[in-house]
């Protein structure tokens, strides 16, 4: 629980969107600028503070108690746009073909994409530099069903830049999730096998099999690499025990991951089923469901380098096999 002011006013703010990303957990402050977030999960916490026509607040909270109260916080206010400019419009034809372009690089190569539907497409603007640098741009949050797992997201998207020529992708996000109601039990099943689908093999999967150490129950294979293999030709060495690759972390529900140069996995031997990992930190903080606090912190490649929104479960999914 807290209140959330304005800054340099302090007066209280009402309305404001305070949420824990890739969660389906949030509010929105009263009148008074109060909000309570309950049924908290201990551990780590991305916490988010959104309103239109303010900079959007970033905090980690660490919940290690039933209640975290008093959280303060103060919101500022966008700066005005500055000295009037001519503005040239996109011509539609473009912006609808740049739409294309960004949502089929948000989705990613799943069979669920055609199932997702963006919901304010129009506050989206997209730009190309000299250098090749496709970019997408939103005003507010952007706002998607997916029909396929039955999620409605809302994402505060930071980040969106696609090189087409060097096939490489850098996008940042805070998502929050809404459990959509199926209109019937078939469509409800239907979800949880596509949900489990979208879970299987993924890097979720993988690291929540790592710290339970069933890596290899759960059709993992792991292996060392000095270098990507379409860099160098290099022997690969296989880990027998991966989990070795983890160590505690500061409460009992985490884990830290370190490992140097390069991480191969496959998931059930299968060749299209191949991933690499490297990571950009000394060690890599994640809770015992697989869910990495800070995504920055981990470069993947092959498979789980094309899984994308389309496939996008909240922190709080728990596979039911």
């Amino acid at each position: 629980a807290g209140v959330v002011y304005e800054a340099p006013t302090n007066a209280p703010l009402a309305s404001v969107n305070v949420f824990l990303a890739n969660t389906m957990l949030g509010a929105q402050t009263n009148a008074e600028g109060v909000f309570e977030i309950r049924n908290v999960p201990w551990g780590t916490h991305e916490l988010i503070v959104s309103m239109l026509g303010y900079e959007v607040q970033r905090h980690s909270v660490r919940v290690a108690q039933d209640r975290v109260s008093n959280l303060k916080f103060q919101l500022i206010g966008k700066p005005l746009a500055g000295p009037e400019v001519e503005v040239v419009a996109e011509e539609p034809d473009a912006w609808r073909k740049n739409l294309r372009k960004f949502e089929t690089m948000f989705w990613g190569k799943s069979k669920f994409a055609s199932a997702c539907k963006l919901l304010n497409a129009e506050i989206l603007d997209f730009s190309e530099d000299e250098g090749g640098w496709f970019s997408a741009q939103a005003s507010s949050p952007v706002r998607f069903e997916n029909r396929a797992l039955g999620y409605r997201l809302e994402i505060i998207l930071s980040r969106f830049d696609y090189h087409e020529g060097r096939n490489e992708i850098r996008y940042s996000v805070i998502p929050r999730f809404e459990e959509l109601t199926a209109q019937d039990a078939n469509e409800a099943r239907r979800w949880e096998r596509n949900r489990l689908k979208a879970y299987h093999g993924s890097l979720r999967h993988f690291l929540n099999a790592l710290a339970r150490e069933r890596t290899h129950t759960e059709g993992f294979q792991v292996f060392t690499l000095p270098q990507l293999p379409w860099q160098e030709r290099a022997a690969k060495h296989l880990l027998i025990k991966p989990e070795r690759l983890l160590a505690p972390g500061d409460l009992p529900s985490e884990r830290r991951l370190s490992f140097e140069q390069y991480l191969e996995i496959t998931f059930n031997g299968e060749r299209e089923r191949t991933s690499w990992m490297t990571t950009t930190a000394k060690s890599v903080l994640l809770n015992e469901a697989g869910y990495v606090y800070n995504g920055l912190e981990i470069f993947v490649y092959g498979y789980w380098f094309h899984q994308r929104l389309a496939e996008a479960l909240p922190r709080e999914y728990v596979p039911v096999e």
